[in-house]
């Protein structure tokens, strides 16, 4: 790091993880890996499955990740110093973006499907949309799907030397100048609905749609310009799942506090909505920053009473910069539809709407009671 460069970051510590891995296992994993073994215990636990039970060939992992594990960087460390007879093996099986993925199937032997997804910002939607379709397709009857992300220090400062980076994320604000880096994971269990009800399962809410697009004129590493086009394929891709935007109570933002990147976010929001006003906008990466997976865990959130999905996002309100043309409204204090949004620098571009069950449909969750 250069004196000059931000500091802040949600880390992550790894003793918090011990009730769902064992130390014998967590030896062998990078913090990514641990995050997403982890993660993916607590989301069988809470969704009733048995992890002896939840594995086979119809039970795949789609899981998005950020930069990939930290173990990369130490074994070229290691190769570095001393040559590639020194490399680790047991770093090397983990050195790979895919590793999280490889070790949720074989701690739970899901042997099925087995797909990671690396569009930075876009991937934890991405590959839930991913998951959804395998099991909308029949090729799964479940799937693990969610995002996982670990911040190495040599990535901290990359980020950092990119400009990327500031102290505090403000999201939308006149005076953003840069996002918050976090690391951690959000991971769920999708099924076939039937399937769910016939075992009592605790439902969150079903996917209701899905939507990918790609902005061509973003750079490798930054944003474009396309709001327009983006805002289209979304209005054109929700149309095809007969979504409409006066359907929609409530949007999970992408926005992190990013200068070119919330400003590509708010013309986007403006095109699928026919002007300025927009539904509530949840900001979860502001208290809790980028590449944690928290928009995603908010995006469930969302459908639940409002106080409580707001609590989720940070609990704050936050003054929108004027030049922005945003002007949100309140949601309904029992939100049925949300549009979870992911626009990623390099291009790729994300939508996920969530509907929330009937009352009837089985036994709904209705409070996220104390889970993280």
């Amino acid at each position: 790091h250069r004196p000059e460069d931000p500091r802040s970051v949600h880390r992550c510590r790894a003793e918090e993880l011990a009730p769902w891995l064992p130390g014998r296992s967590a030896r062998r994993m990078s913090p990514a890996s641990r995050f997403a073994v982890a993660c993916a215990r607590m989301a069988l636990e809470d969704a009733g499955w048995e992890a002896e039970a939840f594995g086979g060939v119809r039970t795949g992992v789609s899981l998005g990740v950020g930069f990939g594990t930290s173990f990369a960087q130490r074994l070229f460390d290691a190769v570095l110093a001393s040559g590639p007879e020194a490399a680790p093996p047991f770093q090397f099986i983990d050195s790979g973006a895919n590793a999280p993925t490889g070790q949720i199937a074989v701690a739970f032997g899901a042997r099925g499907p087995n797909q990671t997804v690396m569009q930075y910002q876009a991937s934890g939607l991405l590959a839930v949309q991913g998951g959804a379709q395998l099991v909308a397709t029949g090729r799964c009857d479940r799937v693990v799907t969610g995002f996982v992300n670990e911040i190495a220090p040599v990535l901290h400062a990359a980020l950092a030397r990119f400009g990327a980076l500031a102290d505090r994320g403000r999201p939308f604000a006149a005076e953003r100048s840069g996002f918050v880096p976090a690391e951690g994971a959000t991971v769920l269990v999708l099924e076939d609905e039937e399937s769910a009800r016939r075992r009592g399962a605790r439902v969150y809410g079903r996917v209701a749609a899905g939507v990918r697009a790609n902005d061509p004129s973003a750079c490798p590493i930054g944003w474009g310009t396309g709001a327009r086009a983006l805002g289209a394929s979304l209005e054109r891709g929700l149309a095809r799942h007969d979504v409409t935007p006066a359907s929609i109570d409530r949007v999970v933002s992408t926005a992190s506090g990013s200068v070119d990147g919330d400003a590509l976010e708010a013309g986007v929001l403006r095109r699928f909505f026919g002007g300025a006003e927009v539904p509530e906008l949840l900001c979860p990466k502001g208290p809790f920053g980028e590449f944690g997976g928290a928009n995603l865990l908010t995006t469930v959130a969302a459908l639940f009473p409002a106080d409580l999905s707001r609590a989720g996002a940070g609990g704050e309100e936050r003054a929108i910069d004027p030049a922005l043309e945003l002007a949100p409204r309140r949601s309904p204090e029992q939100p049925r539809r949300v549009l979870s949004t992911a626009l990623a620098a390099g291009g790729a571009a994300a939508w996920l709407v969530l509907d929330r069950p009937q009352a009837g449909d089985g036994a709904v969750r209705t409070s996220l009671e104390d889970r993280s």
